[in-house]
């Protein structure tokens, strides 16, 4: 799993430099305006597509505004993340699509896709504990959910995030153990697993929140009966 901007560009040209290949890339950033296929970013996680590499990038934390969605993750051949909370609800931030927002259009090598504004899957992205900079400076309201939520020892080496960019990683992952478990899967293939083995979110449009939210084991047992 790799996460960086420069991760689409290396991940093309070392796929095959590791003991097992680059399959999937984290991507905790994006942008703000219209879905454009020709954008260069586009075109490139197109071309990591057809190598056999899934893009997984995070939906955004402009929410709970509708069409507030990140383009980049927008492309029907990424997997868009929204944020949920540990207990499986929307969280108010996570950037939502536009409903009935939909298009079709044809690549430079004929393919045709049709996208939809909307998430792909929602993820746990609220109340995080990650890895930390221990030269960054940390917000208030950080520094005591750290004390609150991290044993003292380990405060230096770790803090409480929230956002979609938390929330995409916990994909990245699950689409890594899904490859582990069947390596002959396609980046189609795995999009699709994600999807239909999601877990319903009441009362929440496909527009907000995609599938529904992540089922880990779900999706990794389904990958291996494939």
């Amino acid at each position: 799993v790799l996460d960086a901007v420069g991760g689409l560009d290396y991940a093309g040209v070392n796929q095959n430099s590791f003991r097992n290949p680059i399959r999937v890339i984290s991507n905790s950033w994006g942008t703000s305006g219209t879905f454009d296929p020709t954008d260069p970013v586009n075109v490139a996680s197109y071309e990591l597509y057809k190598k056999g590499i899934l893009s997984v990038f995070a939906a955004g934390n402009d929410g709970p505004g509708e069409d507030t969605h990140n383009p980049y993750a927008q492309a029907p051949w990424n997997i868009s993340v929204a944020a949920g909370e540990k207990n499986g609800r929307l969280t108010d931030f996570s950037s939502r699509g536009k409903r009935f927002e939909t298009g079709t259009f044809t690549m430079p090598d004929g393919k045709s896709w049709t996208y939809f504004n909307e998430p792909s899957i929602t993820a746990t992205g609220v109340n995080v504990i990650s890895t930390r900079d221990a030269a960054g400076a940390l917000p208030p309201l950080a520094a005591q959910d750290d004390a609150d939520m991290i044993d003292p020892a380990y405060l230096p080496f770790y803090t409480v995030m929230s956002g979609t960019s938390m929330a995409t990683p916990h994909v990245a992952g699950i689409v890594a153990l899904m490859l582990e478990a069947n390596p002959n899967l396609t980046p189609a293939q795995v999009k699709d697993i994600i999807e239909k083995t999601a877990t319903n979110m009441t009362g929440r449009a496909e527009w907000e929140v995609g599938a529904g939210h992540i089922n880990a084991y779900g999706a990794v047992a389904m990958a291996q009966g494939i």
